[in-house]
């Protein structure tokens, strides 16, 4: 897959286990079930780092997010110098 110039690809994660419990980075624990995806910045390197390795959870691509570009009208409507 290409990722196109001004698109940001992040890494998600997905349960792959019955459940995983994750601490935030905020401090509180976190439930998720098998199937959920997660953003795994939002979360404790280290809890993140032991559901991987214990199974728990699996790397998957998050889908490519591109910047919206300017459209037509709002080229037409800056001045010109």
């Amino acid at each position: 897959m290409t990722v196109t110039e001004g698109a940001t690809r992040s890494v998600t994660h997905e349960v792959v286990g019955g459940a995983v419990v994750l601490r935030t980075k905020a401090g509180s624990a976190t439930y998720i079930y098998k199937g959920g995806v997660f953003d795994a910045d939002l979360f404790t390197e280290a809890s993140v780092a032991h559901a991987l390795s214990v199974g728990l959870v699996a790397e998957v691509a998050a889908p490519v997010v591109e910047k919206p570009k300017a459209t037509a009208a709002k080229a037409a409507a800056k001045p010109q110098p």
